[in-house]
């Protein structure tokens, strides 16, 4: 059941100064159970992936949300009036950025039948999760989760309320009074509204696939 047998594991490690230091293993397998015709063929790795430096360290600029019309709720969280118009917005770098963290697997197998020869037919797959890709929610999806749900909304931090007057004052997107209940960018306004949208780790991806070929060479003579 072992007519060859090929293991082989691999490690590696980065420091950074500003993110996690990490080790990332892979390994891989190789095996003809009886002859050179099958072989069977596995691969299992991490990966690693250190935030920009320009996402880390770059500019955050302070501008105004595109204008648009949300739908608003009150506290209980029951719909009200349609309301529009620009909030503030921050936007660009982060410099508490995690790193993107991904598994990759793939395996397969290539049989090349020793009374055809030349033929080889091969099928291969391949899945890979990749976690905390970096990127933005856009000001106008946080406005909206945050009027519906209010504190119950996962991006109710990213949002703050400064007294009628304060337009313009940078200071509120630390210092403002944060979302207790449903409804209150609508019975404020959003000229109070101040929205913090720089770059996060946002979410993931995954792909799957397979690959199928077969294969035939047959040697001419040359002319």
């Amino acid at each position: 059941g072992a007519y060859t047998l090929n293991l082989d594991a691999q490690v590696r490690h980065d420091a950074y100064s500003d993110t996690k230091k990490p080790t990332t293993p892979k390994y891989n397998v190789r095996w003809q159970p009886f002859d050179q015709q099958l072989t069977v063929r596995a691969s299992w790795s991490t990966g690693f992936r250190a935030p920009k430096l320009y996402d880390l360290f770059g500019p955050v600029s302070q501008a105004f949300t595109s204008t648009a019309s949300y739908q608003g709720y009150d506290a209980a969280g029951k719909t009200t009036v349609t309301f529009a118009g620009q909030g503030h917005t921050q936007s660009g770098a982060n410099g508490a950025l995690g790193p993107s963290t991904a598994e990759n697997f793939s395996g397969g197998f290539v049989y090349s039948p020793r009374h055809l020869k030349g033929l080889a037919f091969t099928v291969d797959y391949f899945h890979v999760n990749q976690y905390n890709v970096v990127g933005t929610l856009g000001a106008t999806n946080i406005i909206a989760s945050v009027e519906q749900l209010g504190p119950a909304s996962p991006y109710a931090s990213k949002v703050r309320l400064a007294p009628l007057g304060a337009a313009n004052d940078p200071k509120w997107f630390t210092q403002g009074a944060a979302i207790t209940a449903s409804g209150q960018i609508s019975a404020l306004g959003l000229d109070s509204t101040y929205v913090s949208d720089t770059k996060i780790n946002l979410g993931g991806t995954k792909t799957d696939g397979a690959d199928v070929r077969i294969g035939y060479t047959k040697a001419i003579a040359s002319l």
